[in-house]
């Protein structure tokens, strides 16, 4: 059980909640409204980064720079004494607060859902009460919280859900978090560049049936691999036949973890409705986001040789980025994330705002473009197209871009430029 403290009376660190390895989700909360009571929160779940060269910043930033070190220290602080002697050492190599706080969550999140889950399963297999290991795979993908959703849908389409036992899907779980995690703490803003050369190609439509309704598009993965992938895994349940509820062959129509969930008209997935369907747009936004995205990866053709209208495609870019403040049409300057160039400095970004751009189709708009001066190129980030419902599959040293509808939109050339 988690113990409580016991130091002196007269400690700063008499009152916090004390974590021995059991027991993290009751310490999470305590901690957590510990330090919200003491104006530390923030800190902890946004982090602090150093500035690249701190010579360089004025007097005011510098001030803010030794307050945000002092709070930042006093979080880590509480932290570090808020854990036994047994779990200090996982986080003593921590430098900042919100590193210390996310190796507890990546290690003991997981492990205490997973202990609850399987206590509750002894308990009623005690009772008499005929619990497979199947049963118990599938009750617990379906409760797991909604930022584990791309996790359970990896898992879904790369395991078979009949011969998967509770171990193998926590030791799953646990590694997909930690590259996840590892992904959120390497905010490079920078990875390889791939020059934009499309052309308009014929519509072509894919059936995604096979995929399944919750299959994600992975960054980078080629779609004959995917294929590959998916033969390979149910190719022994080809002669059984798909659940009436998922459309999937690897477990019957009774036991499908969408069972009595609702699907979504709209997005086609289960667990809400379409009214309450966080995709679903109405009919003059759907306009706006078409004449936003819609065709802008045609700014960028082969023709276009100025380095101020050529845009690249980044994989490891977070965000849509300029450093050319010439094209944007407004910039809202109180937005000003920190971003990871290239070189390895850190910079912070002026503000996100709205660009034009030329296109075969006439002039459209993409929003949300990081201004960062420093920048001496245009990106495009990979993630955010996916965000916004793209696919893009990259294989044989070219990219293809689909579009909302998995219709083919055109095709870029990938080159070796590099910032």
């Amino acid at each position: 059980m988690s113990s409580s403290s016991v130091q002196n009376p007269s400690s700063p660190y008499s009152l916090l909640p004390n974590f021995a390895g059991e027991n993290y989700d009751f310490w999470k909360v305590k901690m957590k409204h510990l330090l919200l009571s003491e104006g530390l929160w923030n800190i902890v779940n946004d982090g602090f980064t150093e500035p690249a060269e701190e010579s360089r910043l004025s007097g005011p930033e510098k001030a803010n720079l030794g307050a945000d070190r002092m709070t930042d220290a006093k979080a880590l602080s509480k932290i570090q004494n808020g854990v036994t002697a047994t779990i200090f050492p996982r986080i003593m190599r921590a430098t900042i607060a919100k590193q210390a706080w996310e190796i507890l969550e990546r290690e003991f999140q997981v492990k205490e859902y997973f202990s609850r889950v399987i206590g509750v399963v002894n308990h009623m297999r005690t009772l008499g009460e005929d619990v497979t290991d199947q049963k118990v795979v599938e009750k617990i993908l379906i409760s797991l919280p909604e930022k584990y959703e791309h996790i359970v849908a990896a898992i879904e389409e790369s395991k078979d859900l009949t011969t998967l036992s509770v171990e193998q899907l926590m030791g799953s779980l646990e590694s997909h978090e930690q590259r996840r995690l590892l992904r959120y703490d390497q905010s490079v803003e920078s990875a390889f560049q791939t020059k934009l050369n499309f052309k308009q190609q014929k519509s072509f439509k894919k059936s995604d049936q096979q995929r399944g309704d919750r299959r994600k598009w992975n960054k980078g993965e080629s779609s004959k691999k995917e294929d590959n992938r998916n033969h390979r895994d149910y190719a022994a349940d080809d002669s059984k036949p798909a659940c009436k509820i998922c459309k999937k062959k690897n477990h019957d129509t009774s036991n499908c973890w969408h069972r009595g969930k609702p699907q979504c008209f709209n997005c086609k997935k289960f667990g809400h409705v379409e009214k309450d369907c966080r995709y679903k747009q109405n009919v003059n936004q759907a306009k706006k986001e078409n004449d936003d995205e819609g065709t802008l990866f045609y700014a960028c053709q082969s023709a276009v040789e100025e380095k101020d209208s050529t845009w690249h495609l980044d994989s490891g870019c977070s965000n849509h980025m300029s450093g050319n403040e010439n094209i944007f049409l407004d910039v809202d300057s109180t937005v000003t994330p920190k971003v990871k160039l290239g070189n390895g400095a850190i910079v912070e970004s002026k503000g996100k705002g709205r660009i034009s751009v030329e296109t075969k189709k006439g002039t459209k708009y993409v929003n949300d473009v990081l201004f960062v001066p420093e920048l001496n190129q245009n990106l495009l980030s990979v993630g955010q197209l996916v965000e916004n419902g793209y696919r893009l599959h990259f294989e044989d040293g070219g990219c293809t871009i689909f579009d909302k509808k998995r219709e083919r939109f055109g095709d870029c050339i990938c080159t070796d430029e590099e910032k």
